[in-house]
């Protein structure tokens, strides 16, 4: 913002940060915020962070006509959503990143995949697009299991490698995907073990400090 301003802001104007106004993160605090947002002057707010936040403020910033900028919020609902177009995101749509993955699972020639997902982690709506179209490429969906946090990865392991994967497909946050991972491979078959994919939301740098 800094430099912004200092190179002469934008239209010739400088732009002013406003204060968080999700509150507790609540869908009531959020929209009551986004309408405080509109009340200051907010002419562009960055967020959501995901489809709920992005649910609670999108109808009073969008009919005021604030411009939304989302990093994370992939849920394929806001492709053509009547947003006036005011509505962005950096981060593509679980339907595309769901076509990317499922087509590097059937490219890597495997057909037994087992899909695991965190609820609440940024790629989550990826569960609702990615059965059909690993199917679509020709791969065979075992199960869609899900975890809640990295205290039960091994119990999640055991239960996972007991379904015989080629393949599995981790959707989760790299707080809960790492753990996982070191499970699996711990307790995985010293040969032939299942490869592992994960989502964009689990960064390989991430990753390093929770698999061990």
């Amino acid at each position: 913002m800094t430099e912004i301003n200092h190179r002469g802001g934008v239209l010739g104007e400088p732009i002013r940060l406003l204060a968080d106004a999700a509150g507790t993160g609540t869908a009531d605090d959020v929209t009551a915020g986004a309408v405080r947002l509109v009340a200051e002057g907010a002419d562009v707010v960055i967020g959501g962070s995901d489809a709920s936040v992005t649910e609670a403020a999108f109808d009073p910033l969008v009919n005021s006509g604030v411009v939304m900028i989302s990093p994370l919020d992939t849920d394929p609902r806001w492709t053509g959503a009547a947003d006036r177009g005011l509505f962005f995101r950096t981060a593509p749509s679980a339907m595309l990143a769901a076509k990317v993955v499922a087509d590097s699972v059937a490219d890597a020639g495997r057909t037994r995949v087992v899909v695991v997902v965190q609820s609440g982690s940024p790629d989550a709506p990826m569960e609702g697009v990615l059965p059909q179209r690993l199917e679509v490429d020709g791969v065979a969906v075992l199960k869609t299991e899900h975890v809640t946090s990295a205290a039960t990865r091994d119990t999640d392991a055991t239960r996972i490698l007991g379904l015989q994967p080629d393949s599995i497909l981790v959707v989760a946050e790299p707080g809960v995907a790492g753990p996982l991972i070191a499970a699996l491979r711990h307790r995985g078959p010293s040969s032939g073990a299942p490869s592992i994919v994960l989502t964009p939301s689990a960064s390989v740098t991430s990753l390093e400090s929770t698999i061990r």
